[in-house]
């Protein structure tokens, strides 16, 4: 029976063309679907990831927030004149409070409060340089009080002798020029080598009329010990960088001013101002000469830092010459 074919076989034995051409059907079905696969086509993970992805880099990219408001200028910060009441005198005050608590305070000659800068050179004066710790309208903090004009035959009781100060104060209603204000009212208890003295506080807001970027050009000093007869001018580039150097008292002086931040050194002073001599740090403002004038005084407070071999305070007051 060598003619009869086994289901499924030809007679040379290989598959019957039917099962063939199915298997090949089958394969290429097969191989379709990876290459669809590969190439994002289909409704699958991979395609379904792909076109998720695709869509996100199409997106908007999202808004940022808003900058956040700069908070409000504190009461406390800023300058103030007025007067310091010691004993049955009323002196002239001229202070300068940052918005971290920092304060210097000038105590110059006898003041009637009269709405104008004290410019004259008193026969003595003094400086606080203190901290406040701010609790709304109250503030209380230490500082020491250093005498200044020490060059001169009748110098301040301070110099050589600097007093530890206990500092409270509190912001009151008050009107300036006809305007409504907050004022300082307060006390300092000076502990001095004869006993503790209690000196009364009060200081009017005093606003500045240019900002401290307005310092570049040239400035004549008024006030400072080391300067006589306008002979020093203080010299400000756009960096904040200041010279000066006085023929007076030989004092040459090389700093920067920024942001209502100064440093200084002083060098070359001679004879009874060589103890004017070191580096020093402290606060200026541009301000008014009164509370009716637009002039630009530059007023500047320094000390010598804490632990300086002897403390020394220099308040500068100078006007604009160029």
């Amino acid at each position: 029976m060598s003619g009869l074919m086994t289901p499924g076989t030809t007679a040379a034995g290989g598959l019957r063309p039917t099962l063939r051409f199915g298997y090949l059907s089958l394969l290429a079905a097969v191989l379709l679907t990876s290459l669809l696969g590969a190439c994002g086509g289909g409704g699958g993970v991979a395609g379904g990831q792909a076109a998720a992805a695709a869509a996100g880099s199409l997106s908007a990219p999202a808004t940022p927030p808003p900058p956040a408001s700069p908070p409000p200028a504190s009461p406390w910060a800023g300058h103030f004149v007025g007067t310091v009441k010691i004993a049955d005198q009323a002196l002239f005050g001229d202070a300068y409070v940052t918005s971290d608590g920092s304060l210097r305070l000038y105590v110059g000659g006898p003041y009637d409060n009269g709405g104008e800068l004290q410019i004259t050179l008193p026969a003595q004066s003094e400086q606080l340089v203190g901290s406040l710790i701010i609790s709304e309208d109250h503030a209380h903090g230490t500082g020491v009080i250093i005498g200044q004009q020490c060059a001169a035959a009748a110098h301040s009781r301070f110099c050589g002798e600097p007093a530890a100060a206990d500092l409270s104060m509190s912001l009151v209603p008050g009107v300036v020029a006809g305007v409504s204000v907050k004022a300082i009212k307060g006390q300092i208890q000076v502990a001095t080598k004869s006993g503790t003295e209690t000196w009364l506080l009060q200081l009017d807001p005093w606003s500045s009329d240019e900002p401290l970027s307005a310092t570049k050009g040239q400035f004549r000093e008024l006030l400072a010990e080391f300067a006589s007869s306008n002979d020093t001018v203080i010299v400000f580039d756009d960096t904040g960088a200041m010279f000066f150097q006085s023929a007076h008292s030989g004092c040459v002086g090389n700093g920067t001013l920024i942001s209502s931040k100064v440093t200084l050194t002083i060098a070359n002073c001679r004879g009874a101002w060589a103890y004017l001599n070191g580096d020093y740090s402290g606060l200026a403002a541009i301000t008014s000469s009164s509370v009716w004038d637009y002039d630009g005084l530059l007023r500047v407070w320094l000390s010598k830092p804490a632990g300086a071999m002897s403390p020394v305070a220099l308040t500068m007051l100078a006007e604009r010459s160029s």
